[in-house]
């Protein structure tokens, strides 16, 4: 009876230690299991942060290629604006070119018949 009693109370002790054993590694396994989640929630939040900035990224770059774009179109209005000004202008140089030459050309015949003019009345006056 002796040695079942050691017996009973060996196999109490082996339970108590598989209880001890049993529970310490269910402590050990929440405490993975946290750390865990944890390391997924960290991941998580990197993802989300990635894909932020992914997408401000994206946003930044077509809004830069909008801008390129509109900046394009004004160079192409204002190369145009340009060519049709100096298209202008130049046509208004040569029409004052023309006048100037005309006006010119009036003055040196009025010149001309003032001096045959002139040159008579000396004739005239010298005869």
């Amino acid at each position: 009876e002796a040695s079942l009693q050691q017996e009973v109370a060996s196999l109490h002790a082996q339970v108590r230690e598989l209880t001890d054993h049993q529970s310490r590694s269910q402590e050990q396994t929440l405490l993975l299991e946290r750390r865990l989640q944890e390391m997924q929630d960290g991941v998580n939040v990197m993802k989300d942060s990635f894909h932020d900035s992914t997408a401000g990224l994206a946003e930044t770059l077509s809004g830069e290629r909008e801008e390129r774009q509109q900046l394009a179109a004004q160079v192409q209005l204002l190369q145009k604006q340009l060519r049709a000004g100096l298209d202008a202008q130049r046509a208004e140089t040569h029409r004052a070119l023309d006048q100037a030459s005309e006006s010119l050309a009036r003055a040196q015949g009025a010149s001309e018949t003032e001096l045959s003019k002139l040159r008579g009345a000396a004739a005239t006056l010298t005869a």
